[in-house]
């Protein structure tokens, strides 16, 4: 407890008041003297003084200041505050003082955040204050380890098969490509369209059309460029040059193979006669006992 005690009282007359009960004053430029029976004289007068003298008070009162707490007396004071007493007009009051405003909370981060003393670069910060303290946070970074997924009924491909629809799935900043688990079987190949032929590549002169299915491609062409498969000295197994690559040509003696635009097969020698007539004669072609040149060749006999 803390007391502070006012020093004086002043009367509101103006005269100080001795401790023993005189006053003291002047009149007339003479002292007046009082003692027990409290008469003096002043320019031949009597004055009243001593014990029996009476002191005028005026009608102000003390009072506490803002925020504080009047008590009844000095031993009221509550243990740990500070009081003081105040004295206005005679009267005298105690009062304790308001108490200053304690704060003990601290501020944290809050969120996963975590307390920095400078916020790095490309940081995300917030400050938190409690009490008048103020500390910076850093938010936490966004963390994403997921991966994409295809859908139910699709499965994940690095490439997108040709002719084969695929869709992509993103996450996380992933990307993959999926596709049907199990597409519609294939049966077939693609078909050149009702006036136009299949051919092994696209001419020079880039006049042809293209037919996709199943993961293959075909180039087609317009009839009126068809080929001579009548040639008497070849003998075509497919017209389709596309598919000599999947075809196994043997052929007998006499012949050899080729390739063309319009397909392939066995050939004999370009100089080989059409027709052989063989009939009995003086003029027998030689090649007419002799089956394995120009094979091709049909002899009569």
């Amino acid at each position: 407890m803390v007391v502070t005690a006012s020093l004086s009282t002043l009367a509101c007359s103006g005269e100080s008041e001795d401790g023993d009960g005189t006053d003291s004053g002047s009149g007339g430029g003479e002292s007046s003297s009082g003692g027990n029976d409290g008469s003096g004289s002043s320019g031949g007068e009597t004055s009243a003084g001593g014990s029996g003298g009476q002191v005028d008070c005026c009608l102000a009162a003390p009072t506490c200041g803002p925020g504080e707490t009047r008590v009844d007396s000095e031993e009221d004071c509550p243990e740990g505050a500070s009081c003081y007493s105040n004295t206005v007009c005679c009267s005298t009051i105690w009062c304790t003082q308001a108490e200053d405003v304690q704060c003990d909370a601290a501020p944290a981060c809050v969120g996963g955040a975590v307390e920095v003393s400078e916020c790095p670069d490309s940081a995300v910060c917030t400050s938190q204050t409690v009490c008048g303290t103020t500390i910076l946070c850093q938010e936490p970074e966004a963390q994403c380890e997921a991966y994409p997924s295809c859908p139910e009924g699709m499965e994940e491909v690095q490439e997108c098969p040709q002719d084969v629809s695929c869709t992509s799935q993103s996450l996380c900043g992933s990307t993959i490509l999926c596709t049907e688990s199990n597409p519609p079987s294939c049966g077939g190949g693609p078909m050149c369209p009702e006036g136009t032929r299949e051919v092994g590549g696209c001419p020079s002169s880039g006049e042809c059309t293209t037919e996709s299915l199943c993961g293959t491609t075909v180039y087609c062409v317009a009839d009126e460029e068809t080929c001579d498969t009548a040639d008497s000295n070849r003998n075509y197994v497919t017209n389709n040059q596309a598919s000599c690559t999947l075809v196994d040509i043997s052929c007998e003696l006499g012949l050899q193979a080729f390739e063309d635009e319009c397909g392939c097969g066995c050939e004999q020698d370009a100089a080989c006669p059409p027709y052989l007539d063989c009939m009995p004669g003086a003029s027998v072609d030689p090649l007419c006992g002799d089956l394995d040149a120009c094979p091709l060749t049909p002899r009569a006999y």
